[in-house]
């Protein structure tokens, strides 16, 4: 697995120049600190994989806290794995303490959706008498677990998925510098490109896994088996093609994960999708548009294909992608 991240972590952004998309973040970010004047909490809110971690780590580097684990001035904390009271102490007890050798005590937080309630309570009143010369960087996939109190302590900056244009001169970009460097053993063609970018629905991070995912093989043909749903697990397969269903541009990104399932899935996979797009439905942060298709992929999917089977799976899945076709054409 090292070696499938090795290239993401290798050539991650470190400054805000080379942050792909994420401009309104970028640009609010840069004239806080410009202006010094950045606010001592700031939480990124964002699907995973679009650079919450990478942009806060450039924060702590222009506040002149380099982002390495001897920094004993910088913490980053995965919030899913520590979630406990003493790391809040411990927090609040750095927090007071004068920077060694540098200018600033930077706190990164991710996965904070996953810090409990009661942790959350603690830390609010670590924030309550925040120092001038430390601050902290909390990064969410949402903000529905977090308490309105601490939220209302924010600064709160959102990371959009990259576009499918952004996604395509990232990985370009990449291919580009990693070949130079000679860490890309074949040629990824922009053909296997455009199938990353319909895999990986706008997370960066995953677009480049694979990236250097294809290049271990030879010819498009081969790149694009590697880097299909051979790794999906079969209890997923459901959420995996509800995801396509929504993000889809062509009945063939459809067509290959269809492949993949066999006649006994196709009731587990028919719930799945019907769970997926229940949520899209019912959540807050969602658009219209999305609402809309939610709702078709309901109405197909609502009843068994007891009959029909997967042929029945496949028609419903189709019709979705020509409906969504229909309704882009203005039809």
């Amino acid at each position: 697995m090292s070696q499938i991240t090795e290239l993401y972590r290798k050539y991650r952004p470190t400054t805000f120049g080379a942050v792909f998309d994420q401009t309104e973040a970028r640009n609010t970010l840069e004239t806080k600190l410009r202006n010094k004047d950045l606010n001592h909490v700031v939480l990124l809110v964002g699907p995973t994989g679009t650079g919450k971690t990478s942009l806060a780590r450039i924060v702590a580097r222009e506040l002149g806290c380099e982002p390495e684990e001897s920094n004993p001035n910088f913490r980053e904390i995965n919030c899913a794995d520590t979630r406990d009271m003493e790391t809040i102490r411990m927090i609040g007890h750095e927090m007071r303490l004068a920077p060694m050798g540098g200018e600033a005590r930077v706190f990164i937080l991710d996965e904070a959706v996953q810090i409990p309630k009661a942790s959350q309570q603690a830390f609010l009143k670590t924030l309550e008498d925040t120092s001038r010369r430390a601050w902290f960087i909390l990064c969410a996939s949402s903000t529905e677990s977090l308490l309105p109190t601490l939220l209302g302590r924010c600064l709160t900056l959102r990371l959009n998925a990259l576009s499918d244009g952004n996604m395509r001169h990232l990985l370009r970009h990449v291919r580009e510098i990693a070949a130079n460097a000679g860490d890309l053993p074949n040629i990824v063609s922009d053909a296997v490109i455009n199938e990353i970018i319909e895999l990986v629905e706008g997370n960066a991070r995953q677009g480049v896994i694979l990236l250097e995912t294809a290049a271990t093989v030879e010819g498009d043909e081969a790149q694009k088996n590697r880097i299909g749903i051979a790794g999906v697990k079969a209890d997923e397969i459901g959420e995996f093609l509800g995801k396509k269903l929504f993000d889809a541009k062509t009945w063939p990104a459809i067509q290959s994960i269809l492949a993949k399932i066999d006649a006994k899935q196709v009731e587990g996979v028919r719930r799945q999708i019907l769970a997926y797009a229940g949520k899209i439905l019912m959540s807050e942060g969602g658009t219209p548009g999305r609402w809309l298709v939610a709702a078709a992929v309901i109405k197909k999917m609502q009843r068994a294909f007891d009959e029909s089977g997967k042929e029945g799976l496949m028609v419903a899945c189709y019709d979705i992608i020509y409906q969504k076709e229909q309704w882009a054409r203005g039809n």
